[in-house]
């Protein structure tokens, strides 16, 4: 019954969440309509515009929950623009990383191959990532992204973000995987 309880709590707070992120992205977009915008105005309203379907995405990842619970959860394997979503997970940390100064690298190799990936699952990783790197870097830091073809396996694509941080002890690692434990770092 706990089980059901959650499910149906996360129901409707998905359905609540929905309504005003749909104004946000549907408003966003007829702005970005408009011809009297300028640059500047434009690119932060297409940031707003990216970080709403960002987070209606998230709003649906709520109900993954249960279906990771019924193992009624599919992961849509497709080929993804490994660039375009690199580029716009570092978009959705730019704000956060400009109020901390933090400046936001990317090393990839030109031309990358599409990658096999659930493009949400992956741009979430990558959001969380960048977002850890940002949040436990040193003032005036760097994160920096790498893409590359594995060297051993051209098939296989490998992705690092690095950052400027002080990093872990032994001690914090021995901990790292367990649920949201923060290592001391509140």
């Amino acid at each position: 019954s706990a089980s059901q309880a959650k499910t149906q709590l996360l129901s409707r707070v998905s359905h609540e969440l929905r309504t005003p992120l749909n104004a946000v992205i549907g408003f966003s977009q007829l702005l970005l309509h408009e011809r009297t915008l300028s640059a500047e105005q434009r690119v932060k309203l297409e940031h707003i515009h990216k970080a709403g379907q960002w987070l209606l995405a998230m709003v649906s990842d709520l109900l993954d929950l249960s279906r990771i619970e019924t193992g009624d959860l599919t992961i849509t394997l497709r080929p993804v623009d490994t660039e375009a979503v690199l580029h716009e997970a570092l978009d959705l940390v730019k704000t956060q990383a400009d109020a901390a100064g933090i400046a936001l690298l990317i090393d990839a190799t030109a031309g990358l191959p599409p990658l096999a990936a659930d493009e949400v699952r992956l741009k979430q990783v990558l959001v969380n990532l960048l977002s850890n790197a940002v949040k436990y870097n040193r003032p005036h830091g760097q994160v920096l992204v790498r893409a590359h073809p594995d060297a051993l396996d051209p098939h296989l694509m490998r992705l690092e973000v690095r950052d400027t941080g002080e990093g872990m002890t032994e001690e914090q690692l021995a901990h790292l995987f367990e649920p949201f434990n923060r290592l001391g770092r509140e």
